[in-house]
């Protein structure tokens, strides 16, 4: 072998149109120069990989390439720490979806090739791609929720979920482990409910572990209808929006073999693991983890996958055409309520698509939650872009059909969320501050958030991201408070946990003010009087003179509630302190632009021209009805219409798609050069929202000129 071989591309991919099951990011190996050995085994060069993601769909035909080693005889390639492919002729070799394919894993994949010849052979360098999930609409982990027992849907003596460090899939960070020490009830599990899908996939890891007595049908996991008309998440309203829906309304949970309701994955002790369709099983070996997906497709097809770290196996198909109708539910742990037996199950990666789903690589790293980054002004740029809103809820998915998926399509350079992130009071999680941010860095496992995550946030809080709906400064609950605090990464320069604070954007010419509206507030049913706050002593006295003597041109500020409708929970509740805010608005010689969430529908209000709120909600959750022009307000417009007090009563008169179509987000477009700001609210398909009356919700102003003359 002479001469150094040149350097290429190691690793490459099929293109792909259809945005699907996954994406490809590659990511960047050492890109040093290969070692020579003179008379040794053939040199393999290392090379630097694109950056770029490629679309992939499930089939998708992934190719590894590598050059041509001259004097190789053979090739063998490695993928996650194990031999796929050897005796290879020729460099290049595809992975592929498919049963008794060999595919790669969700999150990084490692690869290398080793080429031999006479003298012997040789590695290359690893590199790395990373597969990410694109139709995955919930997951949950447990790395970040704290170590011990969670909440059940059903508690009961003698079983329990319990969360620790040895449980975890891969050896890092945290898994569940489904215990039974009492043969008497051997229930232990959590349901997990949702707007329902026309398709439905649920992903697990599991290891099984100790168990009494073989032969005994262990259930795993369940896809479910809700049948018999019961809510989705039966909570009131009230003004705000619904909780999770957790507990099962009628307590009564279907038996094993009940296809008309469920269908349900199982494992039989010391044997198979098959769903209640499909009859064909796969061994489920003790004390080791394997991943095993089950899968209903719209017309009731029922597909049961395993992977066994290299290939993915389809156990069998099957058919319930009882549940071609929409799935509502998905649960992970045993239901049913005596066995006869003890055990000890642990579970890990828990997931939830809308087609067949990647398989969970080990690899992934658990050392810290996800979680945005903070907004640098001197990074936006001359032109620039935000999305704003507020209110997604955990289990209104997917996200791609709401407001919040069209807001992540418009690619903006950062986001403003004005509150109710997910709401982890809801029950899905423990209650707790680690469970709080376990649950916002889940959420950024759904591909819509995944691409906002890219870009840096600015957080406000709301009511149920503190703890519960309508709380006020005596009812906050505290691991909720530092959760947020934990989480957010506002600036911190005006408040120490950066709950309220401004900063400059366009070199001093806008300030950014965000405001904290929960922690201080007096409880929104109190008289409404003049003692009555919404801001606190101390906030209300920096934001009134942040209003009197800033020197910008325009100041946005984000509030978590509207200013100019009448809500139960809004402004309008703390009349005293928003009449002395609008005042001092309306003195101000520049342009004031409110942004607000908290009320599920498209609002704007125009006071006067320098001051008017843009209202944007719900970026993915049930509509709340027309709000009311508050007092004050000149013009306004607001709706759709529509009140309703549960999600199924949502679900019943609108359908899916009547509820993704009255979500909403705003969006505001800076152009430093010119001096102007386009302001919109924005419908599901990311095109400005026109009202009922014909109002549209858009406006453009210079900010540097004053139409109403100096003050």
């Amino acid at each position: 072998m002479s001469g150094q071989l040149p350097r290429r591309t190691f690793l490459t991919g099929l293109s792909a149109t259809v945005l699907a099951a996954c994406t490809l990011e590659r990511t960047s190996a050492t890109g040093q120069a290969p070692t020579m050995l003179p008379g040794g085994p053939p040199a393999i060069p290392s090379v630097t990989t694109m950056t770029s993601p490629i679309p992939a769909p499930p089939d998708v035909q992934v190719a590894l390439t590598w050059p041509e080693v001259e004097g190789a005889t053979n090739y063998e390639v490695e993928l996650n720490d194990a031999i796929v492919a050897t005796g290879l002729t020729a460099p290049g070799f595809l992975l592929q979806f498919g049963d008794r394919a060999i595919a790669p894993q969700q999150g990084v994949n490692r690869w290398r090739v080793r080429a031999t010849n006479g003298a012997g052979s040789r590695w290359s360098l690893p590199d790395t791609f990373v597969v990410t999930s694109v139709n995955q609409v919930r997951a949950r982990t447990f790395d970040f929720e704290d170590p011990g027992p969670i909440e059940g849907t059903v508690p009961g003596e003698g079983t329990e979920l319990m969360v620790g460090a040895p449980y975890a899939f891969g050896g890092t960070g945290q898994g569940v482990a489904m215990r039974c020490t009492s043969s008497i009830n051997t229930r232990a599990y959590k349901n997990h409910d949702q707007l329902p899908l026309q398709e439905c996939w649920l992903r697990l890891c599991v290891n099984p572990q100790t168990w009494s007595r073989d032969g005994v049908a262990l259930n795993l996991g369940r896809i479910r209808t809700r049948p018999g008309g019961a809510a989705l998440g039966a909570d009131a309203l009230d003004g705000e929006a619904i909780g999770d829906g957790d507990e099962s309304e009628s307590g009564v949970e279907p038996e094993l073999g009940s296809p008309a309701t469920s269908e349900l994955l199982y494992w039989t002790t010391g044997g198979g693991i098959r769903s209640t369709s499909v009859r064909a099983a796969a061994d489920l070996r003790p004390n080791t983890w394997s991943q095993v997906q089950l899968g209903i497709r719209s017309d009731g097809t029922v597909e049961l996958w395993q992977f066994d770290g290299v290939r993915e196996i389809l156990i069998g198909t099957g058919r319930n055409p009882d549940m071609a109708e929409s799935k509502g539910q998905v649960s992970f742990g045993n239901i049913n309520p005596n066995l006869n037996m003890t055990f000890e199950v642990w579970l890990d990666e828990m997931a939830v698509g809308t087609n067949k789903l990647p398989w969970a690589s080990p690899l992934t790293d658990r050392s810290e939650p996800v979680r945005p980054s903070p907004v640098v002004p001197d990074e936006l740029g001359v032109t620039f872009s935000f999305v704003f809103g507020s209110c997604n809820n955990s289990s209104l998915l997917p996200y791609d059909s709401m407001a919040l998926g069209a807001a992540a399509r418009m690619d903006p350079t950062f986001l403003i969320h004005l509150g109710d992130h997910g709401y982890p009071d809801t029950g899905a999680y423990r209650q707790s501050r680690a469970a709080y941010r376990a649950l916002w860095s889940d959420l950024g496992h759904e591909s819509n958030m995944t691409g906002l995550l890219e870009r840096p946030w600015l957080m406000v809080a709301s009511d149920h991201d503190l703890g519960g709906n309508n709380i006020a400064a005596d009812t906050v609950v505290p691991f909720a408070s530092q959760a947020f605090d934990s989480y957010n990464q506002n600036d911190t320069g005006a408040q120490p946990q950066g709950r309220f604070g401004s900063t400059f954007l366009a070199d001093g010419a806008i300030e950014l003010v965000w405001l904290e509206e929960i922690v201080h507030r007096s409880p929104v049913k109190d008289f409404n009087g003049p003692g009555k706050t919404c801001l606190g002593p101390e906030q209300k006295a920096w934001f009134l003179d942040r209003i009197a003597t800033s020197p910008s041109d325009l100041m946005i500020v984000a509030s978590q509630t509207t200013i100019g409708h009448v809500s139960e929970s809004g402004w309008i509740q703390y009349e005293f302190e928003r009449s002395e805010l609008i005042e001092a608005c309306r003195a101000r010689n520049g342009w004031t632009r409110w942004l607000s969430g908290d009320k599920h529908t498209a609002r704007w209000a125009y006071f006067e021209d320098r001051l008017v709120e843009w209202g944007a909600a719900a970026w993915a959750e049930i509509p709340q009805g027309t709000p009311q022009p508050a007092p004050g307000v000149a013009l306004s417009a607001s709706g759709p219409a529509g009140a309703f007090p549960t999600r199924k009563a949502a679900l019943d008169a609108l359908g899916l798609s009547g509820i993704a179509n009255a979500t909403s987000f705003g969006h505001c477009e800076i152009d430093t050069v010119a001096g102007t700001a386009h302001f919109s609210v924005r419908d599901n398909n990311g095109e400005v929202r026109v009202q009922r009356d014909g109002t549209v919700l858009e406006e453009t102003i210079s900010y540097r000129t004053r139409p109403w003359g100096s003050a």
